[in-house]
């Protein structure tokens, strides 16, 4: 009877585990000299705590020496076999789920290549960023590997670059930004499920930039803004968010706000978590910046910035914070509302919360209706 009880219970969990979204295997490995009660009771308690781990192991075997006893050993694998079936149907929902194919596009020069290597960078696929301008002790980009845009530092055509990343599987597209290669730009631009709109903070929305937007905009795409090269002096934030609508259309919300620009700039408000993060700079922006996450009052972000530059910032995001518009989901995967996030690509400051920001609200890939020939 302890058999028959552990294994029912062995198949609940096996259950509910697959309701959780843990892939087991199925094979049943049997070891004839052991008693069916002692197998079933302990294989109970392997299910229950593999239940209970990280998901990051959801894809680790789980052996099953289930014992000869013949009744508790049918109840089980009977389980393990529907266990089977329902897992194969969730592994599909969940693969589609944890699948982000995004593009970054821009002007020219605006910092599209540079920004992808750093979130290749944050997201562990390389462990040393390269350069566009790479020199002889420099690594090339990974998405310029065409030896012309080696030496010319500007892409030619597209490339998809694909990593895995905190549980997600990421389609990566970093596109031409010169108006010469645009049409590959174009087709690019139909196979995405959100872009990154990347914009120089120097010099505001440019002419590529209105016309990429334009056709994310007709289909409705997704789209999140990353104002870049805050490390250099850059045009006042809420004149730049204003420019979104006024030029582009596109009601925006600020992620994040910079505190300072040029050689001042020294981190971003996370208006989310309330918390400021403060980057040290390293040579090259070749690995992760260090960062310390505290809050806004700490007397240490008063000590890092210019007495005028933090009375301003501290009036600025008392300003969004009560005229800002919301941030608002559905809104945002609809096309009407892109999230503004600060930052210095070349740098590092900010990627990884562009990226954390940008898998967490973006989405999976959706049907598509297909024109008739």
């Amino acid at each position: 009877m302890e058999s028959h009880d552990a294994s029912n219970e062995y198949i609940r969990l096996g259950l509910e585990g697959t309701v959780r979204g843990v892939k087991l295997e199925t094979d049943v490995v049997e070891h004839p000299a052991s008693s069916s009660a002692e197998h079933a009771v302990r294989h109970t308690n392997q299910l229950r705590t593999f239940i209970g781990t990280d998901a990051s192991r959801a894809r680790q075997p789980l052996a099953r020496d289930i014992s000869q006893d013949r009744a508790g050993r049918d109840s089980v694998s009977s389980g393990v076999r529907l266990l089977g079936s329902l897992c194969r149907t969730m592994t599909i929902e969940q693969e589609i789920a944890r699948r982000r194919t995004f593009a970054i596009i821009s002007h020219p020069d605006a910092g599209k290549t540079t920004l992808t290597e750093k979130l290749l960078l944050y997201g562990g696929a390389v462990q040393l960023a390269g350069s566009v301008t790479a020199r002889k002790n420099q690594r090339a980009t990974t998405s310029d590997w065409m030896e012309l845009e080696k030496k010319r530092g500007i892409s030619i055509s597209s490339t998809v670059l694909q990593f895995e990343y905190r549980g997600y599987y990421i389609n990566l597209l970093d596109t031409p930004g010169h108006k010469d290669f645009s049409e590959d730009t174009y087709r690019v631009l139909t196979a995405v499920d959100a872009v990154i709109m990347v914009i120089d903070a120097g010099k505001g929305v440019e002419a590529q930039t209105r016309k990429l937007f334009e056709v994310c905009s007709r289909r409705g795409v997704p789209i999140f803004t990353f104002m870049n090269k805050l490390d250099r002096p850059a045009r006042d934030p809420i004149g730049l968010m204003d420019e979104l609508e006024a030029v582009l259309g596109i009601r925006s919300v600020a992620m994040n706000w910079p505190l300072g620009n040029g050689s001042d700039f020294r981190g971003v408000y996370d208006r989310l978590e309330k918390k400021v993060h403060i980057f040290e700079r390293v040579t090259g922006g070749m690995y992760r910046a260090p960062v310390s996450v505290t809050g806004l009052d700490d007397p240490e972000v008063a000590s890092r910035l210019d007495p005028g530059t933090y009375g301003q910032v501290r009036e600025q995001i008392e300003m969004i914070e009560m005229a800002g518009a919301a941030f608002d989901h559905p809104q945002v995967l609809a096309g009407k509302l892109t999230p503004v996030f600060f930052g210095s690509g070349v740098n590092n400051f900010g990627v990884q919360l562009l990226l954390d920001s940008f898998l967490q609200f973006s989405a999976p890939p959706r049907g598509r209706l297909a024109a008739a020939a």
